[in-house]
């Protein structure tokens, strides 16, 4: 079957014409957390037709954006990662994750939370507009699992790093604490992030806990959004 193509001479719908197939940007997604063999891939989309994955990655190899190594593994044939240029889509996985945020409800038993997204999932919380400049580690022990958030310094005038870039998260608990440390559950998190609940209703009802020092709880709340105000009524 011929691909479909918008036939427009605009950078958006040949971008789209690339990437706007159902589950492409959720390959990207997956791998954008390192390389996958097939069956990692399998099991991260389990909505997904085994046959349609295979396509899609043919597709993406063949588009430049993927990179097909072949591995002697008896889990998998086949290696796959992101191309330098399908690194690049980075931003765009991140700009549409946070424009989804008002429109996502707290997981359910039809749309489980699946583990390894967890670390994702509490990064695009994150409000880059808040980001300190001196950087800060936080370790966010959730219901849900475990991520250490790293924000890195900002770096000199002149050789500034995108916000996006410099908001890490990984589910490895190091041997040593964070200077900062969040307990609770993803749901309340979501609500304060959203507006839908204030910090301080999350704080005061147990739904939520910041510790660490003064400046680094500070910090922690305004990267999430605590000081926003619930809508009244």
């Amino acid at each position: 079957m011929p691909k479909r193509s918008y036939n427009q001479f605009c950078p958006a719908s040949r971008a789209l014409d690339l990437i706007g197939e159902r589950w492409t940007l959720l390959i990207v997604r997956d791998l954008l957390r390192g390389p996958r063999r097939y069956t990692d891939l399998r099991s991260g989309l389990p909505g997904m037709a085994s046959n349609l994955l295979a396509h899609r990655l043919t597709e993406m190899e063949t588009a430049g954006l993927v990179h097909r190594e072949a591995i002697d593994d008896p889990r998998g044939r086949a290696l796959y990662s992101l191309t330098e240029r399908g690194g690049e889509l980075r931003a765009v996985v991140n700009a549409i994750g946070r424009f989804g945020l008002p429109y996502l409800d707290t997981p359910t038993d039809d749309q489980p939370l699946i583990d390894e997204m967890l670390p994702e999932a509490l990064a695009t919380l994150v409000l880059v507009e808040e980001l300190p400049d001196s950087g800060i580690e936080i370790d966010l022990n959730m219901d849900e699992g475990f991520a250490r958030l790293t924000v890195t310094p900002q770096a000199a005038p002149g050789r500034r790093i995108p916000a996006l870039e410099r908001v890490q998260a990984q589910p490895d608990r190091p041997a040593s604490a964070a200077a900062a440390q969040m307990t609770g559950s993803l749901a309340a998190l979501l609500w304060v992030r959203r507006g839908e609940l204030s910090g301080n209703e999350a704080l005061e009802s147990g739904a939520l806990a910041v510790t660490g020092g003064r400046g680094d709880v500070s910090v922690v709340k305004r990267l999430f959004g605590f000081s926003r105000r619930a809508p009244q009524g």
